[in-house]
């Protein structure tokens, strides 16, 4: 089943880390900007509230700034 398949893939690979987080980790850039700061900004030029991906956004960027000065 569907459900079955999607468990056994998440306990599979529960241990992996995910290429932003890797990006981090390493301090090095991420795809923030592409991915959820382009969401964000196309919503406030089209005036449509995009909460989730501007929060997003900014605590990933926050985070990528805070790693960068430890």
């Amino acid at each position: 089943s569907p459900a079955l398949f999607a468990e056994e893939v998440a306990r599979r690979t529960a241990q992996n880390l995910s290429s932003m987080l890797q990006d981090v980790l390493r301090g090095a850039p991420t795809e923030i900007d592409a991915i959820c700061g382009a969401i964000a900004r196309q919503g406030a030029a089209r005036g449509v509230p995009v909460p989730f991906n501007t929060a997003m956004w900014y605590l990933v960027r926050a985070l990528c700034e805070r790693t960068a000065s430890v």
